[in-house]
């Protein structure tokens, strides 16, 4: 038995912040609304390409039920053209920073999601 992959992640909250991190994955990084089973309470899927890999569920009850602190940090995801993306976060003056990891052709980009929630972009270099 082996995981092979991370498959999605899964943000609940009310409609309101629903829109919010809808627009957000879809303006800042490019992110498609796309299709999705009829469950029961309401949101979207977000793709890259052809994968499904953010779960918006409209949840107006999730906040009461966070009763602990979370040692969620980010969510990571793999990128291109950083120079374009690098202009789309300043252009909408999104706080981020970025950082070289050590010995790798790796530059991560971290910034924050309407809701708080840790983004980081990777971009291979090399």
């Amino acid at each position: 038995m082996t995981t092979i992959a991370l498959a999605h992640v899964n943000l609940r909250a009310g409609r309101e912040a629903v829109e919010s991190l809808r627009a957000f994955y879809c303006d800042v990084l490019g992110l498609t609304v796309g299709p999705r089973p009829n469950f029961a309470l309401s949101g979207y899927w977000l793709y890259a390409g052809d994968r499904d890999v953010i779960h918006l569920v409209v949840d107006d009850e999730a906040a009461s039920r966070n009763t602990g602190e979370s040692t969620f940090h980010h969510t990571a995801y793999e990128c291109e053209d950083r120079p374009a993306f690098e202009k789309r976060i300043a252009e909408r003056r999104i706080p981020h920073h970025a950082a070289q990891v050590p010995g790798r052709p790796i530059v991560q980009i971290f910034l924050q999601d309407p809701a708080g929630n840790g983004v980081e972009l990777t971009f291979r270099e090399g």
